[in-house]
């Protein structure tokens, strides 16, 4: 009963795969920004000063507005998000979130470092798409009226934000090792 239950709920799927380049193209991205607000949700949860946490949820709002344009977007383009690629995002952010876990299984510093790069990569990847829908939205209607540039500019102030944290926490992952075994007598 399950595996039939299991292959027609796949078999719905299938029927759900993007083709058009536009709508692949568009739920990666979809799926990047479900990714980045759930990598948020645990930074915001793991940390421990009230100042980082407020920045990262500011971060996090920000970047839910944007991810409700990009949905937007996708409706106008493909009718909405592909199901099958949510899934696939879903899946490849678990993966991730393990191999943060595996690299520093003390939900230390390192994790908290490496996850702020991976925020902060993707939203240049955020920024990227902006750029290449603003080249192309003036022969394609359905972009009509989205404001680009007002995009590309905050996804730069965002990229800055989590950048200025990625560096601070860059301090303390990279340098706390080192300081330490600095201190410590030399072995006899």
């Amino acid at each position: 009963m399950v595996v039939l239950a299991a292959t027609a709920w796949f078999m719905n799927l299938s029927c759900d795969v993007a083709t058009d380049p536009f709508a692949v193209y568009l739920n990666d991205h979809f799926a990047g920004a479900r990714a980045a607000l759930q990598l948020l949700d645990r930074l915001i949860e793991s940390s421990a000063v009230a100042g980082a946490r407020d920045r990262l949820t500011a971060l996090r709002d920000d970047i839910a507005e944007d991810r409700d344009v990009l949905e937007d977007v996708i409706r106008r383009m493909a009718g909405g998000p592909s199901t099958l690629r949510e899934a696939g995002g879903w899946i490849a952010e678990k993966l991730g979130q393990l191999k943060l876990v595996i690299d520093d299984p003390s939900d230390g510093p390192l994790r908290r470092f490496e996850a702020l790069e991976v925020l902060a990569l993707g939203i240049l990847g955020k920024a990227a798409l902006w750029r290449a829908l603003s080249v192309v939205a003036p022969g394609v209607p359905e972009l009509a009226g989205v404001n680009f540039g007002d995009l590309l500019r905050r996804a730069e102030d965002q990229h800055a934000r989590a950048e200025t944290q990625r560096i601070e926490a860059a301090c303390v992952a990279l340098m706390s090792r080192r300081e330490l075994s600095a201190n410590q007598p030399a072995k006899r």
